[in-house]
């Protein structure tokens, strides 16, 4: 994953000086209550991981591990994120992409990023950066499978960095191929960082 719109020239290279720092939790349900947390499904963070958000450009990162929300079994929300002090979120969101496609590759996951990564800026964002690419995965050990669409989308402010994945079956109900649009992810991004972002202090 790596791993959500984004207006060129948005943003500065330092933080604002009035900027509130937050960070990211995880609630026991998000976007009114339609998605619940479900337990047995999260990732704890890894050193590497922690390592890698400060590659991406978050200074001092604290990271919440890979969380899943679900809803009426069809549809799931993955997230996961960091957050400390970020000089330039748009560099952070590309740096971001560019380190999940190489991964992908590396694991030789199956994971393919189709074209650039999107900027988008839908309703409620605020000053943050978004972006939003569409993926494809193959199971390389069962490669007669039908491939799998979603997309990521990444968020980045001056104190937050948050991927999330909708995988829909609401569609498809064999596999993970998306039911909605990259745009619909968006949105659904700007709630997933509304109900997780609070402030630090």
């Amino acid at each position: 994953m790596g791993a959500t719109g984004y207006v060129l020239g948005r943003g500065t290279n330092r933080p604002a000086a009035a900027d509130v720092p937050y960070k990211l939790t995880t609630p026991p349900s998000i976007i009114g209550g339609a998605f619940t947390y479900d337990p047995e499904v999260g990732v704890r963070i890894t050193n590497d991981e922690i390592a890698a958000y400060a590659a991406d450009g978050v200074r001092d990162p604290q990271a919440a591990g890979a969380h899943c929300w679900s809803y009426a079994s069809r549809q799931t929300v993955v997230f996961s994120g960091a957050w400390g002090t970020i000089d330039s979120p748009e560099q952070a969101v590309d740096r971001s992409f560019a380190r999940a496609a190489r991964q992908a590759a590396a694991d030789k996951s199956g994971i393919t990023y189709l074209g650039a990564p999107r900027g988008l800026s839908p309703s409620g964002l605020g000053d943050a950066v978004m972006k939003c690419q569409m993926d494809k995965g193959v199971d390389p050990a069962h490669p007669s499978v039908p491939a799998t669409t979603n997309s990521v989308c990444i968020w980045a402010d001056h104190s937050t960095l948050g991927v999330v994945v909708v995988l829909d079956e609401t569609t498809h109900p064999t596999d993970y191929n998306t039911g909605t649009t990259i745009d619909e992810d968006a949105d659904i991004t700007v709630k997933v960082r509304n109900d997780t972002r609070v402030p630090a202090q």
